[in-house]
């Protein structure tokens, strides 16, 4: 079952400056770009963590999962669901997935079913938004 709506965010995330990218070559530099953002749209308290499977890394926070995920291919709807279950143990934390490869049609799908929030990471370093919970989270800073 989906995670329930959650109420929008206040007002002064929604007056934040512009967010500054910066390049992106390595996995760290993934990483790292991907806990800026989530700070940038008020996801303080992150905390790093080796991931499970393939290259990836999880950033954890008392409201937000983010996966990070570098690897050559597509992320798939496996890796989606993944974190979406990391997020079942309370209704007030978000998902969010980072890839610098793009996802599968099927995790295109199921991340928007689960309100899981994808992005890709281009070279300079700026997140694009790869379903409508992405652009939720940018707006409102949370998925639904």
């Amino acid at each position: 079952m989906p995670p329930t709506p959650h109420p929008p965010a206040p007002e002064h995330r929604l007056l934040r400056p512009p967010f500054l990218p910066q390049p992106v070559r390595t996995s760290e530099d993934a990483a790292l770009t991907a806990a800026r953002y989530l700070q940038w749209l008020g996801f303080e308290d992150l905390e790093l963590t080796e991931g499970q499977e393939r290259e990836a890394v999880t950033l954890l926070g008392s409201r937000m999962v983010a996966r990070v995920d570098t690897w050559a291919e597509p992320a798939d709807v496996k890796a989606v669901e993944c974190l979406w279950l990391e997020t079942l143990h309370s209704e007030e934390v978000a998902a969010a997935m980072f890839t610098t490869s793009g996802y599968s049609r099927q995790a295109l799908v199921r991340g928007e079913q689960l309100l899981v929030a994808l992005f890709t990471l281009d070279a300079a370093g700026l997140p694009q938004p790869a379903n409508g919970a992405a652009e939720a989270l940018m707006e409102t800073g949370w998925t639904s």
